[in-house]
């Protein structure tokens, strides 16, 4: 049978001739977006047709379920349904959408009970009365200061906070803090994180950490060796890492155990499980763990949990990181109001493209997004 085929970055899509075109827009794929001088730009439909196979679309069928946006205080006419409200709260069945429903994510069920998504929002955005202001746009990494190892950290970007409200800046804008994969070389760039739910422990200052001074007082002089980096003309990402992890794993030696370690521990639950596991992981096969063992590359393989067992020490010390990097966090966002840039996506080898591999289209990638 002959086929229609197209190749958009070595990815393959196929129609059969004559087979009707699917609604691109039932599955969330649209037709065009207006760029940065306000010109629309039509999506070619090949281009579309690699996303829908990227999606894994099958007969050209519309997804099951549905998705309704309404504006509170406006009204909708569906198919007869009934609605079940955020709160649990069942309305009788009707044909119509009412305008005082309530905000929040509400299900809807028609008379198959198939089950679709209506959103309610508020009718206008929220503008606080003190919504003018204004603050700093930085880039942590380069806000190093005397006392940095060589790059900018928390505890640099807590000083700049305190001192911006004090001149009355409402607001720090800081690039994406995001964690990148333990291994060398570092990834270089914010915006191509491992993951985008943990930090990158390059920005915390040692020195802050608890019990660093009394675990770094003898042996290699970390404090000096730290500083000197700030000599150098350009960021040097491996060596401060090499040299932040030795005094981490020194540190770490002498802290375990925390009672505020170990109820981070337990609130972040699998997700920080999971996100350390890949850490060990990529510093035992490397980055990509598309290339790990055939047994690791899925985190709900029977082999991960035995992996947990046989590096519990190592996972925890990952952890302990991520508890170090939440707290200088806070105490840098006590200081002033910080706005996090964020990444539109993230390394498809990374952390959490394996924690979360059925919901990502891997045959896909973003490259510069019209913003």
């Amino acid at each position: 049978m002959l086929v229609r085929e197209t190749r958009i970055e070595g990815v393959r899509s196929a129609m059969p001739p004559g087979v009707r075109v699917p609604d691109f827009r039932a599955w969330g794929i649209e037709d065009g977006y207006r760029d940065d001088s306000g010109r629309w730009r039509n999506v070619p439909e090949e281009t579309k047709l690699t996303f829908l196979a990227a999606m894994q679309a099958t007969e050209n069928a519309p997804p099951e379920s549905t998705l309704i946006v309404l504006r509170q205080g406006t009204e909708r006419e569906i198919p007869t349904s009934y609605l079940q409200l955020e709160d649990g709260t069942q309305l009788p069945r009707a044909s119509k959408l009412a305008a005082d429903l309530p905000l929040g994510y509400h299900a809807l069920f028609d008379s198959n009970g198939q089950e679709s998504r209506v959103i309610v929002t508020p009718p206008t955005c929220f503008l606080p009365p003190d919504l003018y202001t204004w603050g700093w746009a930085l880039q942590l990494y380069a806000l190093r200061s005397q006392s940095s190892w060589g790059i900018g950290d928390l505890e640099d970007l807590r000083r700049v906070a305190e001192w911006s409200a004090e001149l009355g800046a409402g607001v720090m804008m800081v690039n994406p803090l995001c964690a990148t994969a333990p291994v060398l070389p570092q990834q270089p760039s914010p915006y191509y994180p491992s993951s985008r739910l943990y930090l990158n422990p390059l920005y915390l200052r040692v020195e802050h950490v608890e019990g660093a001074r009394e675990a770094l007082a003898e042996g290699e002089n970390f404090f000096d060796e730290g500083r000197a980096l700030n000599d150098k003309a350009l960021i040097e990402r491996d060596g401060i890492y090499r040299l932040k992890m030795r005094a981490l794993e020194t540190i770490w030696k002498y802290t375990r155990g925390q009672p505020r370690f170990d109820e981070y521990e337990r609130a972040q639950g699998q997700n920080l499980q999971l996100f350390t596991t890949y850490c060990v992981l990529a510093e035992e096969y490397g980055a990509n763990w598309r290339a790990w063992p055939a047994q690791f590359r899925r985190p709900d393989g029977p082999a991960v949990p035995r992996l947990g067992l046989q590096f519990a020490e190592r996972i925890r010390f990952h952890k302990w990181l991520q508890f170090l990097l939440d707290g200088q966090l806070k105490r840098a966002s006590a200081a002033g109001n910080i706005m996090q840039d964020l990444p539109v996506g993230v390394a498809p080898d990374g952390a959490d493209a394996w924690m979360w591999q059925d919901v990502f289209a891997k045959d896909v990638s973003v490259g510069a997004p019209p913003d």
